[in-house]
């Protein structure tokens, strides 16, 4: 039975681990794709700084044991910023600093862009 629950275990931590990879090697793929960070803003976001709580979880035996941890997240500002170049239009999210977040407006020109 516990073997049964180890090879589960394994498993689920094996699938978790190839998502996250997955997901890492996409954004970098992204980023050598998009190429230099240039382009024109046409979207903005702000997340306020947070807290959350996540659960490390236990076993003990026949006990479930539950550990909370305090998260704290920082606040962040994001552009979305979009180009043309070749023919095709790209477009990424870049995280700024808030001045440059609150510098710049939908339509304005980032990073020397001298595109369409």
């Amino acid at each position: 039975m516990k073997d049964g629950i180890v090879v589960i275990v394994i498993t689920v931590i094996m699938i978790v681990a190839t998502i996250i990879l997955g997901i890492v090697l996409s954004s970098v793929i992204s980023d050598m794709d998009y190429g230099t960070k240039q382009g024109i803003v046409i979207d903005k976001d702000y997340s306020s700084a947070h807290t959350y709580t996540s659960y490390t979880t236990s076993y003990v035996g026949d006990s479930t044991i539950r550990i909370p941890h305090q998260e704290y997240v920082d606040e962040k500002y994001r552009i979305r910023i979009e180009k043309v170049e070749d023919g095709k239009t790209k477009n990424r999210w870049l995280e700024v600093t808030e001045e440059e977040y609150n510098s710049l407006n939908i339509g304005d020109r980032y990073g020397g862009y001298e595109g369409e």
